[in-house]
């Protein structure tokens, strides 16, 4: 269910739309890929250099540092990942026997935005999808004046 608290639109909504926001990241991270590639074959053998970082750094499989916790901000799965942790109160789920909240060890998922916090994060999600949809359309421009 739910969440009980409201951020933005409260838990699930604001859940959808950080997902949505990622999805729109992950697309156009594809699109970037696929204007840089020549080839199909060229452009799987990039796609582990870009997912594996991405993966890595969103900062759920272990606790990041602090040189790679500022690494993370440069991706844009550590921004959705805390937008949708924050929506679904992440930490409220793991609880063991019905105790709430993350364990000490599991501390770092314990997202806590808030209403600006959500609102900043989808901007930035935004701006990330923004950017690399311009530079798809920048690389692929570039290479049509090449083909002239």
């Amino acid at each position: 269910g739910s969440p009980p608290h409201a951020l933005v639109f409260g838990g699930n909504p604001d859940a959808l739309v950080g997902l949505v926001l990622a999805s729109a990241g992950g697309i156009a991270c594809a699109l970037v890929i696929s204007a840089v590639a020549s080839n199909d074959d060229r452009a799987m053998s990039f796609v582990p250099y870009v997912l594996i970082p991405q993966f890595l750094l969103a900062g759920v499989a272990f606790r990041l540092g602090d040189q790679a916790s500022w690494l993370s901000r440069l991706t844009f799965t550590r921004w959705s990942t805390e937008t949708v942790g924050s929506g679904v109160r992440v930490c409220d789920h793991l609880g063991v026997d019905g105790a709430p909240g993350c364990d000490r060890t599991m501390r770092h998922l314990d997202y806590s935005l808030g209403t600006l916090g959500t609102l900043g994060n989808w901007a930035v999600l935004a701006a990330f999808s923004g950017v690399l949809v311009w530079l798809a359309g920048y690389v692929l421009s570039r290479s049509r004046l090449g083909d002239r």
